[in-house]
């Protein structure tokens, strides 16, 4: 099982990996960690769009976001 970061989708195979490493797409140059379970589908929980991986959740900004333009761009559900 994997962790993910929600900012930048970036797996790693334990949290203490992720918290260590820093990440660009997040606002505090730390990465985030997943709390949610493994899906096949990850919904946005602002929009409700659909996708495949957490990954591909992080290219756009969500319009729906309530915090505008600000990162993580879009929040899975969990």
């Amino acid at each position: 099982m994997s962790c993910y970061c929600i900012c930048c989708g970036m797996a790693f195979s334990n949290p203490r990996d992720l918290l260590a490493s820093g990440c660009n797409k997040s606002g505090t140059r730390r990465h985030v960690l997943y709390e949610g379970a493994e899906k096949s589908v990850y919904t946005c929980k602002y929009c409700g769009r659909q996708f495949r991986f957490i990954r591909d959740m992080t290219v756009n900004v969500c319009r729906a976001n309530p915090a505008g333009g600000t990162l993580p761009p879009r929040v899975p559900t969990l």
